[in-house]
C-alpha cells in the first residue's frame, strides 16, 4: 500500500484516513503538479477542503499528532512534531466553490495506489493563478512556472474562452497579455 517515499505515504495514508471518515477534498499544490506530471520540489501536502469541514480536518489531523501552527481566513496549516510526517495546509473554499471543483474533479491513483481526487486541470491553473495574485505570496515566481507548465502540459488555447475567463477572473488582464506573448503552447 506504501511507496517508500515518505511524502507519497503520508499523502497516501492521510487521504485515506479523509475518506474514511468521509471528509471530502481534493489534492492540490505540488502534489497535484506531479500528478499531472509536472514534478517539482514540494515538502507539504495540501488539500482544497469545504470550509464546513474546518472543525473535522482540525480534529482528524490532531487525532494523527498534527498540531494547528497557522490558521487564518481560508487557511489552516499544521505540522507534526520533530518533523516525522509532512506539514499540511488546508485551504477552505465556500460551498459553492466546493461544488464547483469537485464536480469536475478527476478520482486517480496517488503514486498506482489509493484513489484519490484531483482538481480538474483548467480548475488547478485558476488556483495558481488566485496564489500568484496573492500579495502575501512568497514565491510567485513558482506560481508562474506552475502555470505556464499546466497550460503547456495540457495544450490549453489561450484562443478559447473558458480558458480565457478563466485566467481573466483569476489572473486578470496582465497575467492574459504576459501569458499571449510567451504563447506556452509553443515547444520552445
Amino acid at each position: 500500500m506504501f511507496s517508500h517515499h515518505p511524502l507519497a505515504d503520508a499523502l497516501i495514508r492521510l487521504s485515506t484516513l479523509a475518506e474514511s471518515a468521509d471528509l471530502p477534498h481534493l489534492i492540490i499544490g505540488g502534489n497535484a503538479l506531479a500528478h499531472y506530471g509536472l514534478p517539482r520540489f514540494t515538502r507539504d501536502i495540501d488539500f482544497l477542503v469545504p470550509k464546513n469541514d474546518g472543525d473535522r480536518w482540525n480534529s482528524l489531523l490532531t487525532q494523527q499528532g498534527y498540531q494547528c501552527y497557522h490558521a487564518v481566513g481560508a487557511f489552516m496549516q499544521f505540522e507534526f512534531p520533530g518533523q516525522a510526517m509532512a506539514p499540511v495546509d488546508l485551504m477552505l473554499v465556500d460551498a459553492e466553490t466546493w461544488q464547483k471543483l469537485r464536480a469536475s474533479a478527476r478520482q486517480e491513483s496517488i503514486h498506482g495506489e489509493t484513489l484519490a481526487w484531483w482538481p480538474a486541470p483548467l480548475h488547478l491553473i485558476a488556483l495558481k493563478l488566485h496564489a500568484w495574485r496573492s500579495p502575501h505570496r512568497a514565491n510567485r515566481q513558482q506560481d508562474w512556472n506552475d502555470l505556464t507548465g499546466l497550460l503547456r502540459e495540457f495544450h490549453f488555447d489561450l484562443e478559447d474562452p473558458e480558458v480565457s475567463e478563466t485566467i481573466l477572473r483569476y489572473g486578470g488582464e496582465v497575467a492574459l497579455l504576459e501569458l499571449q506573448k510567451i504563447d506556452p503552447n509553443s515547444s520552445s
